[in-house]
């Protein structure tokens, strides 16, 4: 039918949200295996206090890092929907149009 690409493209909008999604996912896993394999050190003093302290720091940036992936991926799905309703809306109206004047 009609061109209606500069309204958007909902199913690579779609493509990218998994993308993120699987990202997130992978930072999750890494820092909980990074977490587990740091508690797992039996090591004391000055330096395992300050590598766990550092673990700890890098942990939640990760886990912040996590949500702001998995709120894009959220947001890029939200918005695939409504860009597909814009669609199917300018198809309905133009279907319309064209059935009033048909020698459009």
């Amino acid at each position: 039918m009609d061109d209606l690409s500069s309204l958007g493209d909902p199913e690579g909008m779609r493509r990218l949200a998994t993308e993120l999604s699987t990202r997130a996912e992978a930072v999750a896993v890494t820092i909980e295996s990074l977490s587990r394999r740091v508690a797992a050190t039996t090591f004391e003093g000055p330096a395992a206090t300050q590598l766990r302290s550092a673990m700890r720091a890098r942990e939640e940036r990760g886990r912040q890092a996590v949500l702001r992936l998995e709120a894009a991926s959220e947001a890029l799905r939200r918005t695939a929907g409504r860009v597909e309703d814009e669609i199917d809306e300018e198809r309905a109206a133009r279907r319309r149009a064209a059935e009033r004047d048909p020698g459009r």
